[in-house]
């Protein structure tokens, strides 16, 4: 399933940590920062604080009120996009959560660890998972992705 699976560098993505002063989030909260005009995507990173993934040349979050701090976090991360059906698989070989696709649906996002490093994964469609890593360990991770790709169908990213 693999031989189709292909890893590029994406441009910059603009990412956000907010986190509220105060108590867990509520819907309405949440709302406040959603803007789909923008593409963004709002995933929980814990029950008081949120991560807003956006285009590069895409606003920062409004806070609406919302008693919290926002922090521009795009430096710490780098983009890689994994593209064909074989992407879950590969991401398997090294992520520590359930990727199929009933644990993480096209459109969900989650933070963990692939071969250690940490990582959010964002599935785009049934072909297309964006992988945001910790920009020291990008060169690294990206490189061990490949040799991953490459000992599963014999054959680089």
């Amino acid at each position: 399933m693999a031989d189709d699976c292909t890893l590029s560098p994406l441009g910059w993505r603009s990412l956000w940590d907010v986190t509220l002063a105060r108590g867990p989030w509520r819907d309405a909260d949440e709302a406040v920062l959603r803007q789909p005009a923008d593409g963004r995507l709002v995933f929980t990173a814990a029950s008081h604080r949120r991560l807003v993934i956006a285009r590069r040349d895409a606003p920062g979050p409004a806070l609406g009120g919302l008693p919290a701090r926002i922090a521009d976090v795009s430096d710490n991360w780098r983009a890689l996009e994994i593209t064909g059906i074989g992407g879950r698989e590969l991401l398997a070989r090294g992520v520590e959560i359930d990727i199929l696709p009933a644990a993480l649906p096209i459109g969900d996002a989650c933070q963990t660890l692939c071969a250690g490093v940490p990582v959010i994964v964002h599935v785009l469609d049934d072909a297309t998972i964006e992988l945001f890593i910790a920009a020291s360990y990008a060169p690294w991770l990206a490189r061990w992705l490949a040799a991953s790709l490459w000992v599963m169908t014999g054959r680089a990213g």
